[in-house]
């Protein structure tokens, strides 16, 4: 039997026009099902998408008690602070959701992302192949965007610049990579995670590890396969917007791991955003987050950058 494949994912203050195009490009592409848990327990499920198998779930009473017969009952504790708890705890949910619904395998990204193949045009060509290898959970790598504008509409459509996963760099491009970080002192590769995201056969014995990683994981390293294509604070409105939403976040995740020691733009960015001063907010974009026409150049030349329209214009044909 051909196996179905759903997607999994915590959203808060979520554009409908984005959840509208995230929807649209992933069906287009494969996917059966689709879980969105409503992180904000005052938002209700937008009418952006009224079909059977889209799925808006309430961060409720009922939600609260699915989650306290979870295999990780420690979580708990940091719900009302930790957004990475909340995610692990509704992916076990959104399992037992889609094998209900006889879904086979779940990926678990963000709706500021899209599960990307230059091989497959549909995504169940390529777990049909997973089953064929006997593998049950593996890991993407991801790319992140680079906006070349300040004010973005919808990044799915409007941006096509990607960095490539350090992971897939070749030794000559990291060296060439190191000029660049020589050159620009201070200034990140990677301003969010590189660390992938998942895809899991929850028939068998998987479950959420974080939002990075399910049990059994191993890492698909060659970008001819499958890679997420990731767009975070693409356009200045998205970026303030990003940080009002999280808001005076921890210092650590799950009261153990520092923030600022992996990602110090994260902790950054809380801290400018939080402050208001809107000339720092727009100067720390275009430092950190924008790039300039010669060091794209530079970088696109070394083949560190890449550049994607598939998905603008895959979306362009969807209506």
């Amino acid at each position: 039997m051909t196996p179905k494949a759903g997607i999994a994912t915590t959203i808060k203050g979520c554009p409908a026009s984005i959840l509208d195009e995230f929807i649209r490009y992933h069906q287009s592409i494969g996917f059966a099902y689709f879980i969105f848990f409503l992180d904000d327990p005052s938002e209700e499920a937008p009418l952006v998408w009224p079909a059977a198998n889209v799925q808006f779930v309430k961060t409720d009473r009922d939600l609260y008690n699915q989650w306290q017969s979870v295999n990780r009952p420690g979580l708990l504790k940091y719900i009302e602070t930790d957004i990475i708890a909340r995610q692990i705890l509704n992916l076990e949910v959104a399992f037992r959701i889609f094998r209900d619904l006889d879904v086979k395998w779940a990926v678990h990204i963000d709706v500021d992302e899209i599960f990307y193949s230059i091989r497959w045009d549909n995504v169940i060509d390529h777990f049909i192949e997973l089953d064929y290898n006997n593998i049950y959970s593996v890991n993407y790598p991801n790319f992140e965007a680079i906006p070349e504008k300040i004010n973005i509409e919808s990044y799915y459509r409007d941006v096509t610049l990607f960095k490539r996963n350090s992971s897939l760099l070749t030794d000559y491009q990291i060296d060439a990579l190191k000029v660049y970080r020589t050159e620009n002192p201070g200034r990140q590769y990677f301003n969010f995670y590189g660390n992938g995201k998942p895809a899991g056969n929850i028939l068998g014995n998987i479950f959420p590890v974080g939002p990075h990683h399910f049990s059994n994981s191993m890492r698909i390293k060659s970008d001819s396969n499958v890679v997420i294509l990731h767009y975070p604070v693409c356009g200045l409105q998205y970026f303030i917007d990003k940080y009002k939403i999280l808001g005076s976040f921890p210092d650590t995740w799950l009261g153990q791991h520092e923030i600022a020691a992996s990602l110090p733009f994260h902790v950054l960015s809380r801290d400018t955003i939080g402050a208001t001063n809107m000339d720092e907010v727009i100067g720390l974009y275009k430092n950190n987050v924008m790039l300039d026409p010669e060091q794209i150049a530079y970088l696109l030349d070394k083949g560190i950058l890449v550049r994607l329209r598939d998905v603008a214009d895959r979306l362009k044909t969807l209506v």
